[in-house]
């Protein structure tokens, strides 16, 4: 197993940041650190991300081998990715089950 490169993976960090904020100062915010210290920490390659980070960073959409390994294909995946608010889509749906089955209702009484 190769030993991970601490400024490579703050160079893909940065290149997720700025793909899906466009600034790095609001994936700072998602952390709760401010600017300097997530770009002296993080982006400059001083530290490697801990698991709490890893795993907020997969909650926003990057994939995680290529953050730490450069994959292409993964790249890809950042690049197009958007990460969809799927309790608020689940919420969404249920809603609309919901009246559907209303409207299904009214219209069994209807024809009975």
């Amino acid at each position: 197993m190769s030993e991970l490169n601490k400024k490579e993976i703050g160079a893909r960090l940065k290149e997720f940041a700025l793909k899906k904020y466009g600034r790095l100062q609001p994936m700072a915010d998602e952390f709760g650190m401010g600017y300097g210290a997530f770009y002296t920490s993080y982006i400059s390659g001083k530290s490697l991300p801990g698991a709490k980070f890893i795993s907020k960073l997969v909650k926003l959409g990057c994939d995680i081998d290529w953050l730490l390994h450069g994959d292409e294909a993964g790249l890809n995946m950042v690049s197009d990715h958007k990460l969809p608010n799927l309790q608020e889509d689940c919420m969404l749906l249920k809603k609309e089950n919901a009246e559907l089955r209303e409207k299904l209702e009214a219209i069994k009484k209807i024809i009975v």
